[in-house]
């Protein structure tokens, strides 16, 4: 029986879209083998319980939680030491000292009580609210202080100033391991856009995962679910941004960093409240930043770069990095700051603070 013309051609539309299909739902296998291959190393990330979605920030703290963020060698590193890392703190002595930035502040990788604020609001007498949140931008701490400072009303806002703040603030992804963790950002002008869709990664029981990693498991319980959620909606917003219906990120990082630490020393000054800007990163110094700060008017900066570096015998990235690096018996774990890094920041601050500048 010979095909109609019309026949022929959507016999091969089908065949090209099964094809298609195959190769995708294969793409999903393979993605899904390295999340289980993660779990199965063991690999530095947070256990779920520790954040939840949510449609202003993208994505913020659970309350209470008492999740670990764990690292390949050694014992995981609990949310909660013998201190508290969440800015909702029984009334202590003041200054209140609220801290706002990224898993520099927040302390990855250290105790609650070994990040630097607890150590600089210790030291001035004061008590420190941790504000700061893993893999949070720019964006997401405006964002955080429009709600915080005139409700808790602290005495002293310290904001953490790091070049990846500022681009994480022109993505409408937060960096992460496997899926998609979306986020607020900037707009070219100074608006802040809401995030696009919400993240599903949080929402699935990747702990139960990690305590039976199996391929065909984490598949059909997390693989499936969450890789079809993102790529849909990731070309929903492709998508939508051909079309104009979604703007694009900033444009201009300069213009960001502007809008973003301008508004937040005006929050602070507004609320009676003092800010403090602390300059930190990798070993990586950032002149023209420094430069920037010290320009932003009624605000105190500490630089984080020189405190790091003056007890080092040579002034390079690799030492710095080879210092201040986490370490888990003998071996380096993870770059961010370790205890002693903390430390020697936290005693910066504080001089920051007993400054009165």
């Amino acid at each position: 029986m010979k095909l109609s013309r019309k026949k022929k051609v959507l016999f091969r539309a089908l065949a090209v879209a099964l094809s298609l299909l195959v190769v995708y739902l294969g793409s999903i296998v393979v993605r899904t083998n390295d999340l289980v291959a993660t779990m199965k190393r063991k690999d530095r990330g947070w256990q779920d319980g520790l954040m939840r979605p949510d449609p202003v920030l993208g994505f913020a703290p659970r309350e209470n939680a008492l999740g670990e963020h764990v690292y390949p060698i050694g014992s995981a590193v609990p949310k909660r030491g013998r201190g508290d890392r969440s800015h909702r703190r029984a009334p202590g002595p003041r200054p209140h000292v609220l801290a706002l930035g990224d898993s520099y502040t927040w302390g990855d990788g250290v105790l609650a009580e070994e990040a630097f604020i607890h150590g600089a609001a210790e030291k001035v007498g004061g008590t420190a609210l941790n504000g700061g949140v893993c893999a949070y931008g720019l964006a997401q701490m405006v964002l955080r202080a429009r709600t915080l400072i005139p409700k808790l009303k602290p005495d002293v806002v310290v904001v953490q100033y790091s070049y990846w703040l500022v681009d994480r603030a022109r993505l409408a992804y937060a960096p992460t391991y496997h899926g998609k963790l979306v986020a607020p950002y900037y707009l070219d002008g100074g608006a802040i856009h809401s995030p696009p869709f919400d993240s599903r990664i949080l929402d699935l029981p990747v702990r139960e995962l990690r305590e039976d990693p199996s391929l065909v498991r984490g598949l059909f319980t997390v693989g499936l679910p969450l890789y079809l959620h993102d790529d849909l909606h990731g070309i929903a917003c492709s998508l939508r941004t051909a079309l104009g219906n979604l703007p694009g990120p900033a444009k201009n990082e300069d213009e960001v960093a502007a809008s973003a630490y301008g508004e937040l020393a005006r929050l602070a000054r507004e609320n009676g409240a003092r800010c403090v800007i602390l300059q930190v990163g990798s070993g990586l110094r950032d002149p023209g930043a420094r430069q920037f700060l010290e320009q932003l008017a009624g605000v105190t900066y500490v630089d984080g770069f020189e405190a790091l570096f003056a007890p080092l015998s040579r002034k390079d990235p690799a030492t710095f990095n080879e210092t201040y690096a986490i370490r888990r018996q003998g071996i380096v774990v993870d770059t961010h700051p370790n205890p002693e890094a903390h430390a020697i920041l936290a005693r910066a601050l504080a001089l920051g603070l007993a400054s009165g500048r």
